[in-house]
């Protein structure tokens, strides 16, 4: 599949403007007289075991004029645990979010880890995360998306991805467009921030006062209409038939998607092609592939059950 991302069209001048910052920024005054009217705002709570200095301060500005907020929290992937890093987003960045922003992108040890690596610690941070009741609004480009998490051999998304709402940047923009690009299988309804890149310090800013180095844009009900993904040169979408492979010796379809080993439901020897009807994932993320004979577990709470390939 070579294109991997279908355009959205959008109107720039209709949609309302979000800040995100972070104490790179300096402190942060978004009351300034002159300041632009802001809808809703985003501050950097801290990043691996690194807390935000100004996160507080940020958040508390929010807070005081009753706008949505978002905490984001850089995921990096050697130093402390998944466990831990989730603990400190959730110390850090305090209860009351609008939604609470897994930060997916490039870091210093991003480029030793392998995809692999880096798509598992990112599901299990956003299950922790679910676990603890928290709404996700996970940040990143559709360059990282389709690198780290897409298939190499099926070009497909793992469903815990398409199954989440996104906020989305691009990073190669010039200045505002009416254009952007989401990956493919991501639905439209799930891109809630659009994030333009403009890298000028508004007028009535300084370093230490009112600082707008991004103007994020929330596509909530945004007015545009989307082109599809060019089909020329694309590798035709295969039929949805698939080989389910057991971890163990055998594998058991069941009448209902249990997770016991232990019925008495039919058994299906390794590499048995099946078509999968309907791949179901609950709340939790547990993934379940509904077969013409019953269902499958094909990962809950964590174990492997079954590999659908």
């Amino acid at each position: 599949m070579t294109n991997n991302c279908y355009t959205v069209k959008y109107d720039i001048q209709n949609l309302p403007v979000g800040l995100d910052t972070a104490d790179c920024n300096g402190v942060i005054n978004i009351t300034k007289p002159g300041a632009e009217p802001l809808a809703f705002g985003a501050a950097k709570c801290g990043e691996g075991n690194y807390r935000d200095t100004q996160y507080l301060n940020t958040r508390a500005q929010y807070d005081a004029l009753g706008l949505p907020f978002i905490g984001y929290f850089v995921l990096r992937h050697s130093g402390d645990s998944i466990a831990q890093q989730v603990r400190n987003f959730l110390s850090w960045a305090g209860s009351g979010c609008y939604a609470y922003s897994p930060d997916l992108e490039k870091t210093r040890d991003s480029t030793t880890i392998s995809n692999s690596k880096i798509s598992s610690n990112t599901r299990e941070f956003v299950e922790r995360l679910l676990d603890a009741g928290k709404k996700l609004l996970p940040y990143s480009s559709q360059g990282w998306i389709n690198e780290k998490f897409r298939s190499p051999s099926t070009g497909l998304l793992p469903s815990w991805v398409t199954i989440l709402d996104w906020w989305f940047a691009r990073y190669s923009f010039l200045g505002e467009t009416s254009v952007f690009d989401i990956p493919n299988g991501i639905p439209e309804a799930n891109v809630k921030v659009v994030q333009t890149s403009n890298v000028s310090i508004n007028q009535y800013g300084s370093k230490y006062q009112s600082v707008f180095l991004d103007k994020d844009r929330w596509v909530r009900g945004y007015p545009g209409t989307v082109t599809p993904p060019s089909t020329e040169d694309e590798t035709p979408t295969p039929i949805p038939t698939f080989t389910v492979t057991s971890m163990y010796d055998r594998l058991t379809v069941r009448s209902s998607p249990e997770k016991a080993d232990n019925d008495t439901g039919n058994r299906v020897s390794k590499g048995h092609p099946m078509v999968a009807y309907e791949i179901t994932t609950d709340s939790k993320l547990n993934t379940w592939a509904h077969i013409a004979t019953g269902w499958i577990a094909v990962v809950y709470d964590g174990t492997t059950y079954s590999k659908i390939s």
